[in-house]
């Protein structure tokens, strides 16, 4: 992001974190990471887009996507999401239909022997 000349803010909870440590993030916010069902951390990314700061929302890891993408809606009224969306990223997840898919490229021939 940053060679793309982009400024770089990272939300983290702990300063302990990696992203927090980063020499290349531009601003570092802390925030509770207390689990609450997602309304804190809800409501602290809203807070955050509502201020029109912010251009990209991008995920890292795959507890952040899955938490951006069960509120894509909300999210990308303010911002564009720099992940899947949320049908896309359940059906990455659905091991049994990973698992059909590589039988069918395998039984196709496109798989190895």
């Amino acid at each position: 992001m940053k060679e793309a000349d982009c400024d770089v803010t990272v939300a983290c909870t702990s300063e302990r974190d990696i992203c927090y440590v980063s020499k290349l993030p531009d601003d570092r916010i802390l925030f509770d990471g207390a689990k609450d069902n997602g309304e804190k951390e809800f409501d602290f990314i809203m807070k955050l887009l509502k201020t029109g700061n912010y251009d990209v929302l991008f995920p890292v890891g795959e507890l952040s996507t899955e938490f951006v993408t069960n509120y894509e809606e909300e999210f990308g009224k303010y911002a564009k999401l720099a992940c899947t969306t949320k049908a896309a990223y359940a059906f990455a997840g659905n091991k049994q239909m990973t698992y059909e898919i590589i039988l069918w490229q395998f039984k196709a021939g496109n798989g190895t022997n």
